[in-house]
């Protein structure tokens, strides 16, 4: 109520219309219809993040503590202890952590049913350590599946996944739009895509309902929080801190103008910006919605190492072999669609995702 208060408060005011000859009409605006206008982008939201103690899932609840009520889902394991610890520090009494795994729909709705949930992001992945085996893909349907029976019973009918560019595979021409059709080469881009097909599904049996797919590209950096992973932009920084010797590229015979592939790098805050944009699309919209979310500029595994060493001041040694390689060789978004429909568009660039990672603990 306190917030309403302020905010009628600030927007009553009064207009003044030009004078026409020596009649000057004036007009008071209508507060209330004002605020039954806008009100909905105010309102303080409750939002379950499923992955809430991953590397997206955690930088979203920093980010969405400040202004709605957060609820985050995940399993606890001796790394996102940690993560829940720090997060504790940094956000105290700002979030609900549900220890749960969501394959337990059962346990997951006796939790949340009371909790009075508007939207949910789904950050969840199945994946054995760093890779994903065949059988995970079939285990990430069943747990979207269960969640979407979650979504039915409590009536939610707002859903933002974090998808990824992983769906596209090999792409002829560059930039990437959303039409492209998709042609995962990965297990992981594979489990996208079923996930994404069961969203679409949901979407057109249920009209009221709108999901939207985030396909994230190369996602990079930290703020606040601390996450090593072992890909290439962190195996640079790590040369560059010391912490590697050299860096292995492990292959120079992609159809690109230096022989290593092409990769669009986004700072993981401008990926939390797209998120957070989201929310409102949400409530305005209806249907399925595939947005891209990249910087729309490509930069190779050799500009990679360019950029390192002008930040850090330091020679990157690497050596390069010409072994085949099975990668993608050139991935670069088209983000016009999530300028389009979300008002998003990055504001970070590689210097700065650079810069970011040199300035954090890289293990």
């Amino acid at each position: 109520m306190g917030k309403k208060k302020d905010i009628l408060s600030f927007i009553r005011v009064q207009i003044t219309i030009i004078s026409v000859g020596d009649v000057a009409w004036r007009y008071l605006l209508n507060i209330e219809w004002v605020w039954a206008q806008f009100s909905p982008y105010l309102k303080s939201m409750a939002i379950l993040i499923t992955g809430g103690l991953g590397y997206i899932g955690s930088h979203l609840a920093v980010t969405l503590a400040k202004k709605h009520d957060i609820y985050l889902l995940d399993i606890l394991s001796k790394e996102n202890d940690a993560i829940l610890n720090l997060l504790n520090k940094l956000i105290p009494n700002k979030f609900v952590f549900l220890n749960v795994d969501l394959l337990n729909s059962d346990k997951v709705f006796s939790l949340i049913q009371t909790c009075k949930i508007d939207l949910i992001f789904h950050c969840a992945v199945v994946r054995n350590q760093e890779a994903m085996r065949s059988c995970d893909v079939n285990k990430n349907e069943l747990l979207l599946q269960k969640l979407m029976l979650l979504v039915q019973k409590l009536n939610i009918n707002n859903f933002v996944f974090a998808s990824s560019a992983a769906v596209y595979g090999h792409a002829a021409l560059a930039p990437i739009s959303e039409s492209k059709q998709l042609s995962p080469q990965s297990v992981y881009g594979k489990s996208k895509v079923l996930i994404e097909k069961v969203l679409l599904e949901h979407c057109n049996r249920n009209l009221d309902f709108c999901a939207v797919a985030l396909r994230i590209f190369n996602v990079a950096g930290n703020e606040a929080l601390h996450f090593n992973h072992s890909n290439l932009i962190q195996n640079v920084a790590k040369v560059v801190k010391g912490i590697h010797l050299i860096l292995d590229i492990n292959s120079t015979d992609h159809p690109t103008n230096d022989g290593t592939y092409i990769r669009d790098y986004i700072h993981i805050t401008d990926v939390i910006g797209a998120f957070d944009k989201s929310i409102n699309f949400t409530k305005t919209n209806k249907g399925f919605f595939t947005i891209n979310i990249g910087t729309g500029i490509g930069t190779s595994v050799l500009d990679l190492v360019d950029a390192f060493e002008r930040v850090s001041m330091k020679r990157i040694n690497y050596r390069a072999h010409k072994d085949p390689s099975f990668d993608v060789s050139i991935s670069i978004a088209d983000n016009s669609l999530a300028k389009k429909l979300l008002g998003w568009e990055p504001k970070t660039d590689l210097s700065y995702i650079a810069l970011n990672l040199l300035e954090h603990n890289i293990q």
